[in-house]
């Protein structure tokens, strides 16, 4: 059941989504004006729909496949699709819009109601699209831009999709260039999204961008977009995450935006070439037009990557969590990889495994946004030859989120195990990495823990923490989406959230229907 609509907005007024969402991102809300000091343990939970969404009481711990959940024989969702996006709406729903079947953009959206366990079709986009960013709005709207179309164009229309007229309007603004791999970033002080980089045209080997975009959402006809300053360089399939400013508060207008990373284009007489981007930089929105990057002292980072996740963690230093991605930028500087011939972004090849944690230090009487990455010595574990029966995470094609415990879920993804023949194994695996010790916030920190999720709950050194049910994704995928869900109590961003992961692709050229929603392990069954 929905949320009357004058509740709705008052939810939406209470609360601030600082969203960093490419086609694997996902939304946490939280309460604005938050210092760092103050506990991350309950970011302003909100009880969704009218009577709260009742979530089924599933194991600590485990997967379990929404069929079944589901009142009907649906195996999941009603449409199958990779690179698209799941944003939970503030009733307690999560949306589903496009992605690509078939080598074609969907132009299909649905609707999972985890009290049912059913996906329900939804309105249909103007512009069918993958690859495109999904930003929940603190009125409930979702911002739809960019991405591709079913001829591989990329777009640079925006589509906002309101869900109490389950309608999707086309806006007469547009980006200012067209974009795929790009990021949005809600800025929570003003409720603008930033978008930044992408892709920017459909040739074999596509040029990124160095255009950003500020978007002010308002009601028809005062939608606007604006240009801010051009990156420093080109790049695309970059991170994004926010930063606190010198009042080392979230959500107020000092905040910034940390780039890390990515992948970048040089065309050298008309042949393009590809380099893995090293620098992090940082955006701050408020400076006058020509002074608005910065690039952070001595942040050169250790493990370049593209296709990565960048997560603020929202702990007592702000930090952001950089893990998974691809380390290698192909087969001479090619966005394509000949070996086996399809894109790069499905060979996962060159998996990074180290977690880095980038640091602000920025304060009220530093105001530079100088910064330091820290290498905590933590590893993902990736697909092994030699053992390809233990747990992994692809290089290519994970979801990852920061769950309201503090932990940071990371699953599938797809890994090249062999060139010569090509073969591709996708993961059906997932971790947690707990941020959530004391001591890791020290400088340096204690590394921080990773757990296998679903396989008896054990550590990469297979001591069993709990004797709970084991269970995993149901298919290796690469290219899900993923989103938080209500859990049991629910209430949405508490310690009981449930996981939702839809879609994507297995192995094999095909885009599948499979869901699964992953239960959180008892905070009595976490070590000590």
């Amino acid at each position: 059941m929905r949320l009357p609509k004058t509740f709705v907005v008052f939810i939406g007024l209470l609360m601030a989504l600082p969203c960093t969402i490419g086609s694997k991102g996902a939304c946490l809300p939280f309460i604005p004006g938050r210092r760092f000091g103050i506990s991350t343990g309950h970011r302003g939970g909100k009880k969704l729909g009218a009577g709260g969404v009742v979530a089924p009481q599933l194991d600590q711990d485990a997967f379990t496949n929404v069929a079944a959940l589901s009142t009907t024989q649906s195996v999941g969702l009603l449409n199958p699709r990779r690179d698209h996006t799941a944003t939970l709406l503030l009733d307690g729903r999560v949306l589903i819009v496009g992605g690509e079947a078939g080598g074609a953009a969907v132009g299909e959206a649905e609707l999972y109601d985890q009290g049912s366990g059913e996906f329900t079709a939804a309105a249909t986009l103007n512009s069918a699209r993958m690859r495109h960013t999904a930003t929940l709005l603190s009125n409930g709207n979702v911002v739809i831009a960019g991405g591709q179309d079913t001829q591989l164009n990329p777009l640079a229309s925006i589509e906002v999709y309101d869900p109490n007229l389950n309608k999707f309007e086309i806006l007469i603004s547009t980006l200012s260039v067209p974009r795929f791999g790009h990021t949005a970033t809600l800025y929570p002080a003003t409720g603008q999204i930033i978008f930044i980089g992408g892709f920017r045209d459909n040739n074999p080997q596509p040029e990124a961008t160095v255009s950003v975009d500020i978007f002010t959402p308002s009601n028809a006809p005062g939608q606007k977009i604006e240009a801010l300053d051009d990156l420093p360089d080109n790049r695309a399939e970059h991170g994004a995450a926010l930063l606190p400013g010198p009042d080392k508060i979230f959500s107020t207008a000092d905040d910034r935006i940390l780039v890390s990373y990515g992948i970048g284009s040089i065309n050298q007489q008309g042949q393009i070439a590809y380099v893995l981007r090293r620098t992090f930089l940082v955006l701050d929105p408020a400076q006058a037009k020509g002074n608005q990057w910065r690039t952070p002292v001595g942040t050169t980072g250790q493990n370049p990557r593209w296709e990565h996740h960048s997560i603020q963690t929202f702990n007592a230093n702000g930090d952001v969590a950089i893990l998974a991605g691809i380390s290698s930028n192909t087969v001479g500087g090619s966005y394509t990889d000949i070996r086996c011939g399809q894109s790069s972004r499905d060979s996962g090849a060159g998996f990074v495994s180290p977690v880095e944690i980038y640091r602000p230090l920025s304060t009220s009487s530093n105001p530079t946004p100088s910064g330091q990455v820290i290498l905590p010595g933590i590893n993902i574990p990736q697909f092994n030859p030699q053992n390809p029966n233990a747990p992994y995470i692809g290089g290519g094609g994970s979801v990852a989120l920061l769950h309201n415990n503090g932990t940071i879920f990371i699953a599938g993804g797809v890994h090249l195990a062999s060139s010569s023949p090509c073969q591709r194994v996708y993961s059906n695996d997932a971790f947690l990495i707990d941020l959530r010790d004391p001591s890791s916030q020290l400088n340096p920190p204690k590394p921080p823990q990773i757990y296998t999720c679903g396989s008896n709950y054990q550590d990469t050194n297979s001591k069993i923490q709990s004797n709970q049910p084991p269970g995993s994704l149901k298919v290796g995928v690469g290219f899900p989406a993923i989103s938080i869900l209500p859990g049991p109590d629910g209430f949405a961003n508490t310690a009981d959230d449930t996981i939702l992961v839809c879609g994507g692709q297995e192995a094999g050229p095909n885009s599948i229907e499979s869901s699964d929603v992953y239960t959180m392990p008892a905070s009595s069954n976490w070590p000590p």
